[in-house]
């Protein structure tokens, strides 16, 4: 158990698993990763962030709207994100839900920025994610999976207090 004060805990869920970083009260990363589901992606997912949870102990967990009506989440993801928000406040710790228009706001982007956008500017902010950057994606292909964790740290940025 290696508790961190006051940390922030970043989440966001992708396709088939999620992204997370972990700040020492929103400014100092400490740590950070991807996870990759592999079948039952809801149950292997909160499995994944209860271990996660349990190492670090953050006082915080971010994560971004996901159940408004202009959310294009699947049931599932939206499901996910319930889970993992009830199970943060179970073990007491606060959580926070912010829009990607606030995100978008915190990080002096335009509110319709792509995820690639955000994670450009992220990358900005943040030096120790700048390696972890994916490279640009063609039209015919897919998000690419490594910008969940940016867009958790993206939450994170966003999260702190004005």
């Amino acid at each position: 158990m290696t508790k961190q004060k006051g940390s922030v805990l970043g989440f966001h869920p992708a396709a088939y698993g999620f992204g997370w970083v972990l700040f020492e009260s929103n400014q100092m990363l400490l740590d950070w990763g991807t996870f990759d589901a592999q079948g039952r992606a809801n149950a292997s997912c909160l499995q994944k962030l209860e271990t996660i949870l349990e190492k670090y102990r953050p006082k915080t967990l971010v994560i971004e709207a996901f159940d408004d009506a202009r959310s294009k989440r699947h049931d599932r993801v939206k499901a996910l994100c319930r889970d993992v928000i009830r199970d943060a406040k179970a073990r007491k710790i606060e959580t926070r839900v912010v829009s990607r228009d606030r995100i978008a706001a915190a990080l002096g982007a335009p509110s319709y920025s792509s995820r690639e956008q955000i994670a450009e500017i992220v990358a900005g902010l943040v030096d120790a994610l700048q390696p972890e950057l994916p490279r640009h994606r063609q039209v015919w292909e897919g998000e690419r999976w490594g910008l969940a964790m940016f867009s958790a740290a993206a939450c994170v940025l966003a999260s702190q207090p004005k």
